[in-house]
């Protein structure tokens, strides 16, 4: 597991202030492997962003591994998150995360961020 750090650093300037983190997923065993813990996964996926935690996930194409784009507090947020995901748990792959600053169509992430806060309310 790997974590870089963005520009303004890790933790976020205000309560209600998120970053977005790009968290990607390399599979560490063959994909038959994988597969064998995919519906348990998305489920895992499928509860963080019921949570307001995952804005969009993926696997990559040819199947190698995914991506999430997470809506959290911190990078270590993002970290604690992967170790309840059943790919981490199986050992079936491996994070990276990465603080993500969008800047083209960063207005759909400030509509995404704005929903997540209304529906906390």
């Amino acid at each position: 597991m790997h974590a870089e750090r963005g520009l303004a650093g890790a933790t976020s300037t205000s309560d209600d202030a998120r970053m977005i983190v790009l968290a990607e997923l390399r599979y560490t065993r063959p994909l038959d492997e994988v597969l064998a813990h995919v519906d348990a996964h998305r489920a895992y996926l499928r509860s963080l962003q019921e949570q307001a935690l995952l804005v969009l996930s993926g696997p990559l194409e040819p199947r190698t591994g995914g991506v999430l784009i997470l809506s959290v507090d911190n990078l270590a947020h993002a970290e604690k998150l992967s170790f309840d995901d059943p790919f981490f748990r199986a050992a079936v792959a491996e994070y990276t995360f990465r603080e993500w600053r969008p800047v083209v169509g960063a207005e759909l992430a400030v509509a995404w961020e704005n929903a997540r806060m209304a529906k906390e309310r």
